[in-house]
């Protein structure tokens, strides 16, 4: 038990003194702390100007409606300048376009002869794009102006055209536990907010999984090839047991990949609770004070529970995979088919956020090298019967205990073998000879 402390001692301080995790671990906290603060950078660099946007009058009274309207909006985006129309198109053209050069407006609206389901047709000129934002609001505006057109044509009074654009109200109630409608009970499940921290949870355990097995797998099998190719191998093996440094390793990257995971949660959890980043939480509707943490917590338990357990199926293979590989150069070829299953996993969980009980995730849920990615997600965001996550977990962890031992066998085995990488007939061979 001291010596598989002492290799994992070994490995943890040999990982983090070592440029390539720091210089990466500093990087990703850098890259997420922009990522979490873009709204408030983009706001502190940005003009609180609106922008003026010209707009040439005519008979219709539509420009001046469209001006009313931007002036009632709190923190308008846009101040409608009022061009007074000309005598003829070509001189309403020149009056905007000089007063575009010169830099009074960005740019200006008018209003075509021609119509289009009883509204005119609205052209926008200016020297750069008008911004997807702008033009998403202007066709609002107009949208309503049309509307408001058309009701008065119909006769129709102003509470009545208040009661036909009221948004509808829509509410989703989830159901854990539906019986009969006569005398039975139901259960209300999650709500908006507790939807929202489920889904959170969700995505951010599966991106993390597979980038602790893809970023740890690979260096515990470059690890052993390393020391393998290098002969360093056959003098660890006279002084400590090739499973205690297969173990040893695996739980010495489990707590380096956990040490970084912990400083990228605390990057995010201080960034969150800035105090410039609080509107963010208003903006997304998530209330924290309505989150139920006896639903809340049974998620994440089961999250990291799987987490756990799928880190170390996926670094027992790599570790065996590692120890049958003589050369660096081979090991990416050796370590590709791990590489695409884990991909699979993490694909069908990505790609099912949206249907998270479809028969492909139900199925894949069951298939051990899946199950800590896809099982998360139906966890997170689905409704899967309390039998079907023990039977997952059930099997998972058989998987584990297989895997774990016939990696063992391998890496006892593979670790003595030099030369070209052997074929399963040759592994077994050499487990017979070892006595293994």
């Amino acid at each position: 038990m001291n010596k598989l402390f002492t290799v994992a001692g070994f490995t943890i301080r040999n990982k983090l003194k070592t440029k390539a995790f720091i210089i990466t671990t500093l990087i990703i906290a850098l890259i997420m702390c922009i990522a979490l603060n873009v709204p408030y950078i983009i706001t502190v660099f940005s003009s609180d100007e609106p922008a003026k946007i010209g707009f040439i009058e005519d008979d219709s009274g539509i420009a001046n409606s469209v001006q009313k309207y931007f002036q009632t909006q709190e923190d308008a985006d846009v101040e409608i300048v009022l061009l007074a129309k000309k005598e003829t198109v070509e001189e309403n053209e020149q009056m905007a376009m000089d007063k575009l050069e010169a830099g009074e407006i960005e740019g200006y609206l008018q209003l075509k002869d021609e119509e289009v389901d009883g509204f005119p047709v609205v052209v926008y000129t200016s020297l750069t794009s008008l911004g997807f934002n702008l033009q998403n609001e202007f066709q609002n505006v107009f949208k309503l102006l049309k509307t408001d057109i058309v009701a008065k044509e119909l006769g129709l009074s102003s509470d009545e055209q208040n009661i036909l654009l009221a948004p509808v109200s829509f509410e989703s109630v989830e159901l854990t536990d539906i019986t009969d409608t006569q005398g039975g009970t139901q259960t209300e499940g999650k709500n908006e907010s507790e939807e929202k921290i489920s889904l959170f949870i969700s995505y951010a355990v599966i991106i993390l999984l597979f980038m602790g097995i893809i970023v740890s797998g690979q260096l515990i099998a470059t690890e052993i090839t390393t020391e393998k190719s290098s002969r360093v191998m056959e003098i660890l093996v006279t002084s400590v047991p090739s499973l205690t440094q297969m173990f040893g390793k695996i739980i010495g990257m489990f707590i380096v990949s956990m040490s970084q995971i912990l400083i990228f949660v605390t990057v995010l959890v201080v960034n969150i609770l800035l105090p410039h980043n609080a509107e963010v939480f208003e903006q997304i509707n998530l209330d924290m004070s309505s989150v139920d943490l006896t639903l809340i917590l049974p998620i994440f338990v089961y999250s990291i529970l799987l987490y756990f357990m799928g880190f170390f199926l996926y670094s027992t293979l790599f570790a065996a995979i590692g120890s049958i590989v003589s050369r660096t150069e081979d090991l990416g070829q050796a370590i590709m088919p791990m590489t695409f299953i884990s991909l699979a996993g993490f694909y069908i969980a990505i790609f099912s956020i949206n249907i998270p009980d479809s028969a492909l995730v139900v199925w894949s849920s069951f298939i051990p090298f899946f199950t800590p990615f896809v099982m998360t997600l139906r966890i997170g965001l689905g409704e899967p019967a309390l039998w079907e996550i023990w039977l997952s977990l059930g099997i998972l962890l058989a998987t584990i205990l297989g895997g774990g031992w016939l990696s063992a066998k391998i890496y006892r085995t593979g670790v003595l073998m030099y030369g070209k990488r052997p074929s399963i007939k040759e592994l077994r061979k050499a487990m017979k000879a070892f006595k293994v």
